[in-house]
């Protein structure tokens, strides 16, 4: 399956980490990273990928010109999640040691802000194959969280799952099993968002699948978990659905099944057709 997180890491745009940080200098003009997120994500309800694409890398240029470092960062950690969906190597990785960089230059190390910036950079190199670059800024990401926000956090939830990932990719899967079961008990305590979980299920699948001897009894477990939160119909078939189901499906059929991925890639299909 092509590895893909089950939640893109929320924006880092939050003030109040920003507002006692002495490096923010201040600037007359601001970019409103904000409203520019809720046009972004209406133009991904609509499935209007590069609307998305150019409103950001505008906005980024936007931010430049101010001289509005808080609202770039903001921006460019956005991108690192658009880049990695359209596969746009050099441009994500650009952004990613951009944002890396302010980073420093604004003395974010150890926030919560920093934390989500380098689970979202760390999410889009394993994405490019790159997962050996990618695991420390996991663990810095880890240590940031771990010292500003509650072990229930569900930010947590979306850095262990990719961590895992991560692990995954580097063949240290006794490893990737503890962080994506990690990721599954923070779900678990946020019942709202039970649909994430599926990812992390055909993810521990495809682990078990590869080991030896190959554990056919713990495969078959995780794609029943998973196929029970597509069919749950209290679950809204909309459009995070159908990036759950499309990346799902292509697990399934990796592991032999057929007849699910099949219906879980119609179902995206027909809700992509719905909203376009």
């Amino acid at each position: 399956m092509d590895k893909t997180d089950y939640l893109d890491p929320s924006c880092p745009f939050d003030v109040s980490d920003y507002q006692s940080v002495p490096q923010i200098r201040a600037v007359d003009q601001k970019v409103d990273v904000l409203k520019i997120l809720e046009k972004v994500d209406s133009y991904y309800a609509s499935l209007r990928y590069r609307d998305a694409e150019r409103l950001l890398e505008e906005s980024l240029e936007l931010s430049r010109e101010y001289g509005d470092k808080a609202g770039e960062l903001g921006i460019l950690s956005e991108l690192i999640g658009v880049y990695r969906k359209s596969g746009e190597k050099k441009k994500g990785i650009d952004a990613i040691y951009s944002a890396f960089k302010l980073i420093e230059d604004l003395g974010l190390e150890g926030t919560a802000t920093a934390g989500t910036v380098w689970v979202n950079g760390g999410t889009t190199l394993r994405a490019f194959n790159m997962s050996t670059d990618a695991l420390p800024y996991f663990y810095m990401a880890s240590r940031a969280y771990s010292a500003n926000i509650p072990a229930d956090d569900y930010r947590f939830a979306g850095l262990y799952n990719n961590l895992g990932s991560c692990l995954e990719a580097l063949n240290k899967n006794e490893e990737a099993l503890k962080y994506y079961e990690l990721a599954l008990a923070v779900v678990k305590q946020n019942p709202l968002t039970e649909i994430d979980a599926a990812i992390t299920w055909i993810n521990m699948a495809e682990v078990y699948d590869k080991m030896e001897p190959r554990d056919e009894e713990k495969i078959e477990e995780c794609v029943n978990n998973c196929m029970a939160i597509f069919n749950n119909p209290k679950i809204e078939r909309d459009e995070y659905y159908s990036f759950h189901a499309k990346g799902c499906a292509g697990g399934l059929k990796s592991l032999g099944y057929f007849r699910d991925a099949r219906e879980l890639k119609k179902r995206a299909e027909d809700i992509d057709h719905a909203l376009s």
